[in-house]
């Protein structure tokens, strides 16, 4: 029988412990605040550091970075790469309880882009991006996410800037896929120094410029309002955009004005696209409102690929509500309502439209609904971040939109799904008075 070295055994088992330890890591937390010091202090709670960028330098893998309430008036663009998290590990950036951080310019600030942004697998919650207006003609956005995957953006406030939010990809062999861009609000933003094209160009969201085909990116509960040129724009995206439960309106006009022309006012702009992909579905959209742009509510702006919208409406728009013509591509709206705008729908001959409001002798009017007061659209985002329930463009016990639908895999009651984003409930909220988010005056009725 052969004796086993007790040292040696020791030793083994000294080993595998030093290893087992290596492999472990250990996250850190870190703590901004308006009032914080990159110089003197240590990044505790006790001891907060002032930039993103002094708490870069020292970002590791499932590392949280707390914001301290308040604002956040930097002097210099804050630059904020070369560090990543992994699919167990996100690095967290988020506002500090039920703080606000404001994150701003000083007047000393010299450039025209707010925050750079590139990394994966991040989760940033709960901040306030805003006053990142024009210094040059070019477009100031307030956040740019370039070459970055797999990152959660949620309950950001971005607005009064000289553009929104923009996702892209920057180099062919570069992704921008998977991020999930959650209950954030888009809007007041506008470019007044743009040359030849004054307000033309100020989106409140854009993923753009997506090379890959195989890239997709996810935008769910977000609202776009009061931008001056369209609400959420796709323009020369070849990847896929999945859309659910948005809003879009009063794009394209000055913000905050009595509609004032400005630019294109588009609600949900999907192309165009970089390369011809036909028989792809590039665009899903999914339980969403348009209402009162300036232009199109719903509009393919020649993308070379498939849209396809389900249980989506389309209300005062000032061109048309819903447009799925360009190329006469194969695409799909089933369920859909488009009611009171200048012209309703425009259609492919090659698409399939089935059970919307313009088909089947169905008819639409006011009494259809239990309110059509656009205030409601401002209505503040339920505790969790959610959009707020009210009865806006929900339907009345009358209605013959209710049971009208196909079913498309939304959930639903009754016989079948109803046309447009609600389905009826014999529930009305109260109303209250509105705890609307951005400033300025706004028109209701309908």
């Amino acid at each position: 029988m052969r004796r086993i070295c007790k040292k040696t055994a020791v030793i083994s088992v000294i080993s595998i412990f030093i290893m087992l330890f290596s492999t472990i890591s250990y996250s850190a937390t870190y703590y901004l605040s308006p009032s914080g010091n990159d110089t003197s202090g240590s990044g505790t709670i006790g001891s907060p550091w002032f930039t993103l960028n002094k708490v870069w330098t020292v970002l590791g893998s499932g590392d949280t970075v707390y914001l301290r309430g308040g604002t956040y008036a930097f002097n210099t663009q804050q630059s904020l790469s070369g560090k990543n998290g992994t699919s167990g590990n996100l690095i967290n950036i988020l506002a500090y309880q039920n703080e606000i951080p404001i994150l701003t310019k000083s007047g000393s600030y010299t450039t025209n882009l707010g925050i750079f942004f590139s990394g994966n697998y991040f989760h940033w919650k709960g901040v306030d991006i805003s006053g990142y207006t024009q210094i040059s003609t070019s477009l100031c956005s307030a956040i740019r996410v370039e070459n970055s995957s797999y990152n959660i953006f949620e309950n950001l406030k971005v607005h009064g800037n000289g553009g929104g939010m923009t996702i892209v990809n920057n180099g062919y062999t570069l992704h921008a896929t998977g991020n999930q861009v959650l209950n954030c609000d888009f809007y007041e933003n506008q470019d007044p120094l743009t040359t030849g094209d004054a307000y033309g160009n100020s989106d409140g969201l854009s993923i753009a410029w997506i090379t890959h085909p195989e890239d997709i990116n996810t935008v769910t509960g977000c609202r776009f309002w009061w931008n001056s040129d369209d609400g959420f724009d796709m323009f020369s995206n070849d990847g896929q955009v999945i859309i659910e439960n948005c809003q879009a309106f009063y794009n394209g006009y000055l913000p905050k004005s009595t509609y004032t022309p400005a630019g294109d006012g588009m609600g949900f702009k999907f192309g165009n696209s970089l390369t011809d992909h036909r028989n792809d579905i590039k665009r899903v959209v999914k339980n969403c409102i348009s209402v009162k742009n300036r232009g199109n509510g719903f509009t393919t702006n020649s993308i070379y690929g498939i849209v396809q919208l389900y249980n989506c409406t389309a209300y005062l728009n000032g061109n048309i509500g819903i447009h799925l013509a360009d190329y006469n591509l194969a695409h799909v709206a089933k369920n859909c309502l488009s009611y009171s705008n200048t012209i309703n729908v425009g259609l492919s001959t090659s698409g399939t439209s089935t059970t919307n409001s313009w088909q089947n002798g169905i008819s639409v009017s006011g009494a259809d609904f239990i309110s059509t007061d656009l205030s409601l659209l401002l209505t503040a985002r339920q505790p969790d971040g959610s959009l707020p329930d009210t009865n806006f463009l929900k339907l009345t016990s009358t209605s013959d939109l209710i049971n009208s639908g196909t079913n498309v895999g939304i959930l639903y009651t009754g016989s079948a799904p109803d046309l447009g984003v609600y389905e009826y409930s014999s529930v009305q909220i109260a109303p209250t008075q509105n705890n609307v988010t951005g400033g300025g005056s706004y028109c209701s009725g309908g």
